[in-house]
């Protein structure tokens, strides 16, 4: 299922309705959520007459993000990275991992 919030699409191929955004009231901002477990997966601040266009998946390899730009380059954005141009900041700081005290190194 794709989602279109113009120029911020949704894309998830794994379920639908997996992905939503929230924008603060009054801002550029929007939180990315994950709507199963509930968790913010990051946030992207545009200005509104940015040219750049976003697309988020989450499929079966996980979460990451595609900024298009005008001229063709692409970015291409996995959590824990911070994409920052001009005019859009795209921060999706991923999830901490804890320890598990029965894996061993090998």
């Amino acid at each position: 299922m794709t989602e279109t919030l113009s120029p911020i699409r949704l894309n998830c191929v794994s379920e639908a309705n997996r992905l939503s955004l929230k924008q603060d009231p009054g801002t550029n901002r929007f939180e990315i959520l994950d709507d199963k477990t509930g968790q913010t997966l990051g946030s992207i601040l545009r200005d509104p007459a940015s040219p750049h266009e976003v697309e988020l998946y989450c499929g079966k390899g996980g979460f990451m993000a595609m900024i298009s730009a005008p001229n063709g380059l692409l970015y291409f954005a996995l959590p824990g990275s911070l994409v920052k141009l001009p005019d859009l900041e795209l921060n999706l700081p991923g999830n901490r991992f804890a320890s598990s005290p029965d894996k061993q190194p090998s």
